[in-house]
């Protein structure tokens, strides 16, 4: 009853902020309680707020983004990156000639500045799920994007409409005491007027009631013992607190330590009121009872295909190709399946020779049902999806991913009579590896997933040969891109992410007796591989080769917060504002070329030997020199961390700098405080 009348207010959705549109324009009241008027659509717009920035992408108004903050990675690489909520410039804002911007309560000085330059400003936070649907809402209208934005209220809205359905098979289930972990060095949680305990309550969960307000509050071992939460989960840049409370005696004394429900996500799903708010609601539910949902036996839906949608393949022996939707344990997988008008020999990476193939394809699995598929492990798992595919094992051999199915990118090649298509899906962020360097230890699916099929007839030893071919195509891609690996980012490069596999299909036609690279058969697998796993990547994760400083510093774990709340610094430096000068100064060109070199340097440094430290460390005296105005020699701040001899003197020479250009200039961006 209690989730009949949670997704009832949902549903219902109150506007709190006024809202009028008309012919001659709109007019509405911001989150800081601002009449706001936008008289005409704007043209040139920067968000300073990354949920915003979201939404603006997603209804498919991108072509009037002009500016954002490093925190926006999928903002087109043609937009131009302001600086970060500690170091957003005004200067640059105002270059860019915004006729609108969006700001948070973190920005009051710089909404004041624009203000007075006359460009108009808009404040949109959510604290709750209403409020995310509001601001879809205004942002909609705001951009003529109304129909897009109600199919993603409506999107929202089927979630949570799912959550309360499911809930309800699990009428015996006591609510689960869940409690959003957060903080570096120590135990954090939002306050109780955060979107993120709302989050909890759509999930089915209860959050705690500290009896404090704010995004982020400090928790005491008493209240923490108190509300003994039975699921903590955290996003990826929250993690630094977990040693501290697995390890300290009371704090890991509460059910959800004892019991290992300890479960992490993405932060851009976690930390932002925005448009995946029912995807993650949605995934939250399925960890919080996971256990439950693995045991029921009840569905909403009848399982199978309800939906498909054909693909081209212009190959003799192909009857069909389509991407098609099921429902599984209620939840929607997708899967690309291939048929074969006769049966037909491949080579799979997961399965070895099949003979006698009709069907091959690729299973996409959402992150929901992840865990059931550990539970039932590859064979029980893979089983239960033919069956319900209506696929008999036999005959069909499947990969299985958990990139999704409609970021498939296909690509053909052709050189004469010769054709290759290769279907490729590509995630690389949960667990890339470089092989001979990591751990072989389970991570959940990333996974680079490869089909290669021809208009010719493979031979056995072109079919193997082929593996080769693609495998070296892959690398090549990752390696370009710079893909680190999940377990060892700091120093590694990824291969691979340790549950790639690929399928070879005999095909018909001329005769290939070989695909090596030497070869115009190997040489149109290798670009055809190498097209589309960058193409994969990108659409799946946003990565492309010239990201910016700030994603490819996270990609290897280095928190510039992080790196500056341990180090030790000269009395009274303010670190909030040392951070803002670091994260200002890496957006000077000359700075961040010096810091993308050291990144690559650091790799070589690694593998190759020390010849290279004594050039580097010239070069980072001069770097020191240039933004403290004087010489000086490089102090070792970080020379308690753990990162790589070139890492730690790059980021010793800008502090150094920073701190001693400080020392002598007495101006608005002193760090020191007064």
């Amino acid at each position: 009853m209690q989730s009949n009348k949670i997704l009832f207010l949902y549903l219902l959705i109150p506007f709190l902020i006024l809202l009028e549109s008309s012919a001659y324009g709109l007019s509405f009241v911001d989150t800081s309680g601002r009449e706001i008027k936008i008289v005409n659509t704007p043209e040139r717009v920067v968000s300073l707020s990354p949920a915003i920035t979201d939404i603006i992408l997603k209804v498919g108004a991108e072509e009037k983004l002009k500016g954002v903050t490093y925190h926006s990675i999928r903002a087109p690489k043609n937009v131009q990156r302001i600086g970060g909520f500690s170091s957003t410039s005004v200067q640059k804002i105002l270059q860019l000639q915004p006729d609108l911007v969006f700001i948070s309560s973190l920005h009051n000085e710089i909404k004041n500045k624009l203000v007075e330059e006359g460009i108009s400003v808009v404040q949109l936070e959510a604290h709750n799920i209403n409020e995310i649907i509001r601001n879809i809402s205004i942002v909609g209208k705001i951009f003529g994007k109304e129909t897009e934005a109600q199919k993603i209220i409506e999107s929202i809205k089927r979630d949570l409409n799912f959550v309360s359905r499911k809930l309800r098979l699990l009428i015996h289930q006591n609510k689960k005491r869940v409690l959003r972990l957060m903080g570096r060095q120590t135990v954090m949680a939002p306050g109780d007027d955060s979107f993120q305990n709302d989050y909890i309550r759509a999930a089915g969960g209860m959050p705690p009631l500290w009896g404090k307000k704010g995004s982020i509050v400090n928790i005491s071992l008493r209240e923490w013992i108190d509300f003994n939460p039975e699921v903590i989960y955290h996003c990826d840049n929250d993690s630094g607190v977990l040693q501290f409370i697995r390890s300290t005696e009371g704090w890991n004394s509460v059910d959800a330590v004892k019991y290992n429900k300890i479960f992490s996500f993405p932060c851009e799903l976690t930390c932002r009121a925005s448009v995946n708010a029912g995807y993650f609601i949605k995934w939250l539910f399925s960890r919080i009872y996971d256990e439950e949902l693995f045991s029921l036996e009840q569905t909403l839906t009848k399982e199978g295909i309800y939906k498909w949608h054909k693909i081209g393949l212009k190959l003799p022996y192909v009857k069909s190709s389509r991407i098609v939707y099921a429902k599984l344990r209620d939840f929607t997988s997708k899967a690309l399946l291939i048929e074969f008008d006769r049966p037909m020999t491949v080579v799979s990476t997961l399965e070895g020779q099949r003979d006698g193939i009709l069907t091959i394809g690729n299973h996409y699995l959402p992150p929901f049902l992840w865990e059931w598929a550990h539970r039932l492990r590859l064979e029980g798992s893979r089983n239960y999806i033919y069956k319900t595919l209506g696929l008999k094992s036999t005959t069909s051999s499947l990969l299985f991913t958990g990139a999704d199915m409609d970021n498939l990118v296909i690509t053909v090649k052709q050189y004469k009579q010769i054709k290759v298509y290769t279907l490729v899906t590509a995630g690389v962020r949960s667990n890339a590896l470089r092989t001979s360097k990591d751990e072989g230890r389970f991570y959940e699916p990333g996974t680079i997933n490869i089909i290669i099929l021809t208009n010719t007839r493979l031979s056995p030893r072109a079919m193997t040969r082929a593996i080769i071919t693609a495998t070296e195509a892959k690398t090549a891609v990752l390696q370009e891109l710079d893909i680190r690996s999940s377990q060892t980012p700091l120093i590694n490069q990824a291969t691979g992410t340790g549950t790639d596999n690929l399928i070879v299909v005999e095909g018909t036609g001329s005769d290939i007796k070989s695909s090596g690279g030497h070869t115009k058969m190997g040489e149109l697998i290798g670009i055809a591989v190498y097209e589309a796993v960058k193409k994969a990547i990108k659409k799946q994760n946003g990565i492309v080769i010239n990201r910016d400083i700030f994603q490819r510093l996270q990609e290897r774990g280095i928190s510039l917060f992080n790196l500056l709340s341990t180090v030790e610094l000269p009395s009274g430096t303010d670190r909030k504002v040392l951070l803002a000068e670091l994260e200002r100064l890496l957006m000077i060109p000359k700075y961040q070329g010096f810091v993308l070199s050291a990144l690559r340097l650091s790799d070589y440094y690694e593998t190759e030997g020390p010849e290279v430290f004594e050039a580097f460390k010239q070069w980072a005296s001069l770097i020191v020199k240039s933004i403290a105005n004087k010489e000086v020699n490089i102090l070792p701040y970080f020379s308690h961390t753990n990162m790589p001899l070139i890492l730690k003197t790059t980021f010793n020479a800008l502090i150094t700098g920073i701190i001693e250009k400080n020392k002598c200039q007495k101006d608005k961006f002193n760090i020191f405080s007064s």
